[in-house]
């Protein structure tokens, strides 16, 4: 954690629970205080939960790892397969994240992900 008297950075710990409208606790236990939150947790947002602030779920991912090398980072584009959505391909040393998403306002999430699985067949 680093502290500039205005700002608070939390590195290497994770927040377990907000307790007020200014202090939360960490999974570490330790007690933070601030005046004002970021809220920068992603979309299962602790914050937005906290805040009850309705979440409205507009977009889909599947995603697999396998045990397949791949020598570039690729994206796909099929608007007939995938949507607005796209397939990417992330190398890493001893496997590969390969994954898909899209906007479920364009295609339904079960279709998306036969879709997927179906490309991904073809490719490995």
């Amino acid at each position: 954690m680093a502290n500039n008297k205005k700002i608070c950075f939390l590195y290497n710990d994770s927040v377990s629970k907000i307790i007020s409208n200014n202090s939360l606790k960490t999974i570490s236990e330790k007690i933070i205080d601030f005046k004002f939150l970021v809220g920068a947790d992603g979309s299962d947002s602790l914050v937005r939960k906290y805040l009850d602030i309705p979440s409205k779920k507009i977009c889909v991912a599947f995603q697999y790892i396998i045990k397949q090398k791949f020598k570039h980072f690729a994206i796909y584009l099929d608007p007939y397969l995938f949507g607005g959505g796209y397939v990417w391909i992330f190398p890493h040393r001893d496997y590969a994240s390969v994954g898909c998403g899209s906007d479920i306002r364009l295609i339904n999430p079960q279709k998306l992900k036969n879709n997927f699985d179906f490309w991904l067949k073809k490719i490995i």
